[in-house]
């Protein structure tokens, strides 16, 4: 598993290198990423990307559930290895559900 940040400003789910090597992604090609620090061309990657849906949490930390899983396209992103982040969600699978968010920090995805 990998953190992820739900960008809601983001049209394509993204990975860092760090996700793509530790997964073993190679890339299906290359394409044109737009972003804050202008354009650059990146690696594009055929992967899936999973959601548990967590049904029971037990006092040891694990849980029982299901995993909801997505087969997208996902770009790469730069990014240093230390980053808080390793995932950018993006309006590629969020708007497959309903997202909602509130002022005190709390928030819902429901596919």
């Amino acid at each position: 598993m990998f953190k992820a940040l739900v960008d809601t400003g983001a049209t394509t789910t993204c990975l860092s290198g760090k996700v793509v090597d530790a997964v073993g992604l190679k890339p299906t090609g290359q394409t044109p990423m737009i972003g804050a620090t202008g354009e650059r061309i990146v690696n594009q990657f055929a992967c899936s990307i999973g959601f548990l849906q967590v049904q029971r949490r037990y006092p040891d930390g694990n849980v029982d559930g299901n995993m909801e899983g997505f087969s997208i396209q996902v770009l790469q992103f730069e990014q240093e290895h230390t980053a808080a982040y390793q995932v950018l969600l993006g309006r590629d699978i969020l708007c497959q559900g309903a997202f909602s968010m509130s002022f005190d920090g709390h928030w819902i995805f429901s596919l």
